[in-house]
């Protein structure tokens, strides 16, 4: 169909409107409204959000705030990592070990950043767990903020 995108569920128009909705509430309210499949509306989201990723230039981050929060009740947890700066969320991931900042570490080269440009972080999670990594994966940072009450 020359009116949407290949391999896509929708038309661009109802493309346009479902992402706006989306931008705006959860995808299973979108989903009722538009009497379409939320699994088919995450397709699309995750379509555009991995496109307009691809354009991310990370080549300025020198400050982050990480921090993680429940993606679903339960102990289902994303980390997210903000560019202060820009006050912006550039990267989410699913867990919320150590192991998140070398992902994070990862992207940002992916994306023209250097590790080595990042010279502030905020965090708000366990000290012990994060610092001896955020020191070796990103060796300028000073001392990080933390606001841990773990």
């Amino acid at each position: 169909m020359p009116w949407a995108r290949s391999g896509a569920d929708f038309t661009l128009v109802f493309e346009s409107f479902a992402m706006t909705l989306c931008k705006e509430m959860p995808i299973n309210a979108v989903s009722r409204i538009v009497s379409e499949d939320d699994n088919k509306l995450w397709r699309m989201v995750r379509y555009y959000v991995e496109e307009a990723r691809r354009f991310e230039d990370y080549s300025r981050v020198s400050s982050i705030g990480v921090d993680e929060t429940s993606a679903k009740k339960g102990h289902d947890y994303v980390t997210l990592v903000v560019d202060l700066k820009k006050k912006k969320t550039i990267f989410v991931t699913k867990g919320k070990d150590a192991s998140t900042l070398k992902e994070f570490k990862e992207d940002l080269i992916a994306h023209h950043g250097l590790p080595e440009n990042i010279t502030n972080a905020s965090i708000d999670m366990s000290p012990a767990k994060y610092l001896r990594v955020l020191r070796t994966v990103f060796p300028k940072q000073r001392s990080p903020l933390t606001n841990s009450i773990s």
